[in-house]
């Protein structure tokens, strides 16, 4: 983990079309998963923000979510077992 990060992230993976969307908004996934990975929830409630850091202690999953430029939301789940990551649309 470099430092300043609050989990590992374990293998990354962006489905098509969060890549898509990322792609139109003319976003980079980096800067996503920086925040992500950093404690940087995004656009989630207070209560949810407050779930994942109970599940960086507990080793639950983590979810974050981001507004992309054109109000589409970009979904950043970790699993409990911090072994994946994956960049997702809401409806996906």
């Amino acid at each position: 983990m470099d430092r300043g990060s609050k989990l590992e992230l374990g293998r990354l993976s962006v489905t098509p079309a969060a890549a898509e969307a990322l792609d139109e908004n003319g976003q980079v996934v980096e800067n996503f998963i920086t925040r992500h990975q950093h404690g940087d929830w995004g656009d989630v409630t207070d209560e949810d923000g407050e779930e994942n850091e109970q599940a960086l202690r507990s080793r639950g999953p983590v979810r974050s979510a981001y507004v992309l430029d054109d109000g589409e939301i970009l979904w950043v789940t970790t699993e409990p077992d911090r072994g994946r990551t994956i960049v997702h649309l809401v409806f996906e």
